[in-house]
């Protein structure tokens, strides 16, 4: 929970960095294995994800899940 409570800092400070609006930004939540009240993140990643314009995606390490959907979006959106 903390670390979504600072993406909107790291949003704005890559801005200040990166010039090139073409660059994709997507916020990935990982580690949805572990996360026993995820409904809540969830919804507070999507929402936040909605605000900026970003694709959302859920991962885990652990157990491989969602990680299929973001590689295939990432390279579909790249190449």
């Amino acid at each position: 929970m903390e670390t979504l409570n600072n993406v909107k800092g790291w949003i704005e400070e890559s801005r200040l960095f990166i010039k090139d609006k073409s660059i994709p930004i997507l916020l990935i939540g990982n580690k949805i294995d572990l996360i026993d009240s995820r409904e809540s993140i969830r919804s507070q990643a999507q929402d936040l994800a909605t605000e900026y314009n970003f694709p959302f995606f859920e991962t885990s390490a652990l157990t491989g899940e969602g990680i299929d959907e973001l590689f295939t979006f990432m390279i579909s959106t790249l190449f």
